[in-house]
C-alpha cells in the first residue's frame, strides 16, 4: 500500500503521524510539501522537518519535483491531503480513489460566507461536488468541522474525527510548586483573547492569591496588554516572554499548573490544547474552538467555558486556584488521555488500518472515540 501525505509545510503537529507511517511502510511513504515555511513560523519556533525527514519530497523546490509531486498523487493507493491546492488530487477524486482529506471547519466567519458566489464556487470544487464519492472521507479537525460538512450533505459516516498531534512524552510534572503557575500560549491576535487571561490575572490578584503568570506568544496586541499589565500593578505576577522553540515550550507546559486557552470560534483547532494536556497542566478552555470539545471531558481532564462569558471563565480560573488536588487530578488525567488514544502515532495506526480495509473492500472498524471515530455531532 502505498500512501502519500501532502500539505502545505511540515512542522512538528505533523511528525508523529509522518514516522508511524514511515515505520510502518518506509519507501512506500511520501511526505510532500507544497511550499516552504514561511518566516513568520521560523520566528514563532517552528522547526522544518521538510529538510530533516528522509521520507519527504519537497515539491515547491523546483519543477521536477512539482511534477514528481502531481504524479505520486494520481498513484498512490491512499492520499492524505491537507492545506495543500486541490489540484493534486483533482485526477484521483474523478476516478474515486481512496482520499482523506484533513481539514477544519468550513464555516469560520458563519455560514453567511456562502453568499458570496466566489466562496460558494471554491466550496463546491473542493468538496461538494465529491460528497457522493465512495471512497472521499473528510479527516474533521475540530469539533465544528464535521456540522459544517453535514451543512454541504457530507454523509455522517465519511467524517472521521481527526487533529493536531503533538508529541507525547510522560508525565514529568511534580505539582510541588510554592506558588500558582499559570501559562497563555499563542499569537496575540484578537481572535484568542489573550486579554481574558488578564483579566483572571487582575481578579487573582484581589482575591489574595500568589500566582506567576507567563504569557508565551508575539503579536499586534502585545503593547495593549503590556499597558494592561502596567496600569493593573501586575509586573510582578505577569510576564510576556515572546516566542520560543516548540521544545522550550513544553519545558513550560509541563512546569505549570494551569493552562488557559481562550480562543473564539475562528480558532479550528488550537493545538496548544494538546501541548498542555501531555504536559500534564489542568486546561481551562473555550467551547468555541475547535480542539477544546474533541479532547477534554469537561471536569475530568480539564474545564471547559461558554465563549465570550468572561464571568464564568474567571470563577473557573479562581475554582481551580484555589483547588490543589482538583488541578493535579486533572492534569495526570489529561496527560493520560493524549498518551494513551489522542496521539498522532494510534492517529496513524488506526488511519492505515482504515485504509487496507476500504482498499480490500473488508469490514471497517468502526472506533467507539478518539482518531477515525465518526463524528457524530
Amino acid at each position: 500500500m502505498k500512501v502519500v501525505f501532502i500539505t502545505s509545510t511540515f512542522d512538528h503537529y505533523h511528525l508523529p503521524c509522518c514516522e508511524e507511517a514511515y515505520k510502518q511502510l518506509g519507501s512506500d511513504f511520501i511526505f510532500i510539501s507544497t511550499v516552504p515555511m514561511p518566516d513568520s513560523m521560523k520566528k514563532l519556533g517552528f522547526t522544518d522537518y521538510g529538510q530533516l525527514c528522509p521520507y519527504v519530497l519537497n515539491a515547491w523546490e523546483n519543477s521536477s519535483n512539482m511534477q514528481k509531486a502531481k504524479n505520486l498523487c494520481n498513484e498512490a493507493d491512499v492520499v492524505i491531503i491537507g492545506a495543500a491546492d486541490k489540484s493534486f488530487v483533482a485526477e484521483r477524486l474523478q476516478k474515486d480513489k481512496l482520499t482523506f482529506c484533513f481539514t477544519e471547519r468550513l464555516f469560520k466567519k458563519g455560514i453567511k460566507s456562502l453568499l458570496k458566489p466566489k466562496n460558494a464556487i471554491n466550496l463546491y470544487r473542493a468538496h461538494t461536488k465529491f460528497r457522493n464519492n465512495k471512497n472521499y472521507y473528510i479527516l474533521c479537525s475540530g469539533y465544528y468541522a464535521p456540522k459544517d460538512f453535514k451543512i454541504i450533505g457530507m454523509k455522517q459516516n465519511k467524517l472521521l474525527r481527526w487533529g493536531y498531534f503533538s508529541a507525547t512524552t510522560e508525565l514529568t510534572n511534580t505539582y510541588d510548586r510554592d506558588f500558582l503557575s499559570i501559562l497563555w500560549t499563542g499569537r496575540f491576535v484578537e481572535l484568542k483573547h489573550p486579554e481574558f487571561a488578564l483579566e483572571a490575572a487582575k481578579q487573582l490578584k484581589l482575591n489574595n492569591i500568589k500566582f506567576q503568570m507567563n504569557f508565551i506568544g508575539m503579536g499586534p496586541m502585545q503593547a495593549d496588554m503590556q499597558n494592561y499589565i502596567d496600569r493593573n500593578h501586575l509586573n510582578d505576577e505577569v510576564k510576556i516572554l515572546g516566542s520560543m522553540p516548540t521544545a522550550d515550550v513544553q519545558k513550560h507546559m509541563s512546569n505549570c499548573d494551569i493552562a488557559l486557552f481562550t480562543s473564539d470560534k475562528r480558532e479550528g483547532w488550537g493545538a496548544v490544547v494538546n501541548e498542555a494536556m501531555i504536559g500534564g497542566c489542568a486546561v481551562i478552555a473555550s467551547d468555541a474552538a475547535g480542539s477544546s470539545k474533541v479532547l477534554i471531558k469537561h471536569n475530568e481532564t480539564g474545564l471547559i467555558y461558554h465563549h465570550p462569558n468572561k464571568k464564568e471563565f474567571i470563577s473557573l480560573v479562581l475554582m481551580l486556584a484555589k483547588n490543589s488536588k482538583l488541578r493535579k487530578k486533572m492534569g495526570i488525567q489529561a496527560n493520560k488521555s493524549l498518551v494513551e488514544k489522542w496521539n498522532g502515532t494510534e492517529g496513524m495506526k488506526r488511519l492505515l488500518t482504515l485504509s487496507r480495509a476500504i482498499l480490500s473492500n473488508q469490514e471497517i472498524e468502526n472506533y467507539a472515540d478518539g482518531p477515525c471515530s465518526i463524528a457524530n455531532n
